[in-house]
């Protein structure tokens, strides 16, 4: 997690009107609030504005007062996570609305559905408090990553082969075994937000011994038109992370020791992968 500097605060507009506070305190029958009770803000969101009105007789200077607080989940940390550029609004005579400007950075890998902070009046000078607060709760952007791991099948002809997908730290991509006529097979797919690719023209199981053929080692590749690829296969989920859908199916090639294609495939499977629920 990369907290905000407070650097960044610099780049927000100005949001309270410019006056003095020695201008008169309004002595008219007035009420401030927040024009919403409750907001849902998406976690990755990096700002946030929340509207103060005023309604009711206003002809002077009014002061509020606002905090942050009540945060509750995962990184949402005030003046780290959760930044309010100021806290102390001016409405003069001629102002019935001033935005409180937050800046906010609580995206984060882990799933968590219960995220939330208050912005809160805690003072007001000129006027009575109406609307006293704002609730933002944050909306969970589900992670593919972590959804994507466990296990699944990948039909192979009339089999349906279980393949094991395993996480990395570093979440460059998963670690999948499976075995195929009794062979373990390791191989591995590149992940990033936007999708998969299942990685080609490597060794993903060696010194197979083929009888008359002779002893191989296997590359996953695909077969488009009669002709052999390399390529790496790219690959989706669906909305729920529970199919995986490759371009192609994958295939396994046979390469010799020194590495050159011999001309024969083991296996190729179907395009469409299943999570075991």
């Amino acid at each position: 997690m990369k907290y905000l500097k407070l650097l960044a605060l610099c780049l927000l507009p100005l949001s309270f009107a410019a006056c003095s506070d020695d201008d008169d305190i309004n002595g008219g029958s007035a009420t401030v609030g927040f024009t919403s009770s409750q907001i849902t803000l998406a976690e990755n969101a990096s700002s946030l504005t929340l509207p103060i009105v005023v309604e009711g007789e206003h002809n002077g200077l009014i002061k509020v007062q606002v905090a942050v607080t009540n945060l509750t989940g995962t990184s949402v940390v005030n003046d780290e996570t959760v930044i309010m550029t100021s806290g102390n609004l001016l409405f003069p005579a001629d102002v019935n609305e001033v935005n409180v400007e937050l800046r906010t950075n609580v995206n984060t890998p882990e799933d968590d559905y219960n995220r939330s902070f208050t912005v809160e009046i805690i003072a007001a000078e000129g006027a009575t408090v109406s609307t006293s607060s704002c609730v933002v709760n944050i909306q969970e952007m589900v992670d593919p990553y972590n959804n994507l791991t466990g296990n699944w099948i990948l039909p192979i002809g009339e089999n349906d082969v279980p393949v094991t997908i395993t996480g990395r730290e570093d979440r460059s991509g998963f670690d999948c075994t499976m075995e195929y006529d009794g062979v373990p097979v390791d191989w591995d797919m590149d992940y990033s937000p936007s999708g998969l690719q299942v990685v080609c023209g490597s060794v993903v199981a060696r010194d197979i011994d083929f009888g008359e053929i002779g002893v191989f080692n296997i590359q996953f590749g695909y077969v488009n038109g009669g002709y052999w690829y390399t390529d790496n296969i790219p690959a989706t989920w669906n909305e729920t992370f529970d199919t995986i859908t490759l371009d192609a199916g994958i295939t396994g090639g046979l390469y010799t020791s020194a590495g050159a294609f011999g001309g024969y495939t083991w296996f190729s499977s179907e395009t469409t992968m299943t999570k075991v629920q």
